[in-house]
């Protein structure tokens, strides 16, 4: 079995398989650490953007979005 980046390890499909994958950085590809999706989660505090319309007006973002007004009568 051969492998991709960011994956590593391989060789014969057996019980001694064995991959890996690092953890990201600047230069590597790999996997999210707690750490930087404690980070990343802490962008965009909750509250400062609209997380969802309902009801008669509808819009899709992120983003400035365009609302739509449903027909009502």
């Amino acid at each position: 079995m051969s492998t991709t980046s960011p994956l590593s390890g391989g060789g014969a499909l057996s019980s001694n398989l064995t991959l890996s994958i690092p953890a990201a950085t600047n230069s590597v590809d790999g996997y999210l650490t707690a750490a930087d999706h404690t980070t990343f989660s802490a962008k965009q505090p909750a509250g400062n953007y609209i997380t969802a319309l309902t009801g008669d007006v509808t819009a899709s973002g992120p983003g400035s979005a365009t609302a739509t007004l449903a027909t009502v009568t």
